[in-house]
């Protein structure tokens, strides 16, 4: 059994046990933090350490080399949303070799009925971005099934809002935004990851926003079904993947979507899986995709040009 076949086996079996589930309180790494234990003695308390940095040092607010939980108040959904944050082990080093250092962002979207924690847990995904310098963010994207907007505004069932694509969306953005303003962010490394749902959202975002992105990677991606504007976001590189065995979104629709690519002028990778399922491509080919985000920082951004509406072979399906 190969060393890729058998992470995807026991990733295959955690993934549906839901080994990633979130836990109330303070997490780091997946897990809740213990409640500190006091016991009682006659000696007086110490004093605690001083957390201020040295000389030489700068401040340490968030852990490097694990993932920590983090929220903030989300005003037009009038909730506190969570997400997932990675910053990479040499992040604090680096900085106090050089103040003025930047980092490569990816902001990672997981799939339908998925959150957070699992897209950021996936196996070898942290240490690409240590190894790359990156910095991880996986936003919710409002709950687990919100599609990012990919399949329009709105979309909202039952107890969901009725524009829970319009806020699915936003929470991306807002994420995004935010993680910016926090941390040395390179802006022309900022790159966009997703999985099924998120391959999908990934898709849409990259070309509503492509003043943003330097490259995007769909993996095994539910292709959106709203217009999809490949014209203004052609310079922006596309590293796909999906299995030719994958039963939950079959690989027609991804040759399609790639034939797209192709007539559009769309600079892309493509890698079809020979007897690929739906959730290993996901983590199996991150040497690929990070090697592909080394090679394409941000292009830049043709000038605007006046273009009819995009005719069906420019959008989506």
């Amino acid at each position: 059994m190969s060393a890729r076949t058998t992470v995807s086996f026991l990733f295959g079996i955690a993934f549906a046990l839901n080994g990633f589930a979130l836990v109330a309180g303070q997490q780091v790494d997946g897990q809740e933090k213990p409640p500190v234990e006091s016991s009682a003695t006659d000696s007086p308390p110490s004093e605690p350490e001083s957390t201020a940095p040295k000389a030489n040092e700068v401040a340490k607010p968030v852990p490097a080399g694990r993932a920590v939980s983090r929220s903030y108040e989300f005003a037009e959904a009038e909730k506190r949303m969570t997400y997932r944050l990675y910053l990479p082990k040499s992040y604090y080093e680096r900085l106090e070799e050089n103040k003025e250092a930047k980092f490569p962002l990816i902001v990672a979207l997981h799939g339908y009925g998925s959150n957070p924690t699992q897209i950021v847990g996936y196996p070898e995904f942290a240490r690409h971005a240590n190894e790359n310098h990156c910095i991880i963010v996986a936003p919710m994207g409002y709950n687990t099934t919100g599609w990012y907007g990919g399949r329009g505004s709105g979309g909202g069932r039952g107890s969901d809002p009725k524009n829970l694509g319009e806020l699915s969306e936003k929470d991306v953005m807002n994420v995004l935004e935010l993680t910016r303003q926090e941390f040395p962010v390179d802006e022309n490394r900022i790159y966009l990851y997703g999985h099924s749902m998120g391959g999908g959202g990934a898709i849409y975002l990259g070309a509503k926003y492509p003043e943003i992105w330097a490259a995007i990677a769909p993996m095994a991606p539910a292709i959106p079904t709203v217009r999809v504007d490949l014209e203004k976001a052609k310079h922006i590189p596309v590293f796909m993947v999906h299995g030719d065995k994958d039963r939950l979104l079959p690989v027609e629709a991804a040759r399609r979507w790639v034939g797209k690519l192709k007539k559009a002028g769309v600079p892309h990778q493509y890698i079809e899986v020979e007897g690929g399922d739906h959730i290993s491509v996901a983590f199996n080919y991150f040497d690929e995709i990070f090697e592909f985000f080394e090679q394409n920082p941000k292009r830049p951004q043709p000038a605007a040009e006046s273009q009819p509406p995009p005719t069906d072979e420019q959008t989506s399906q």
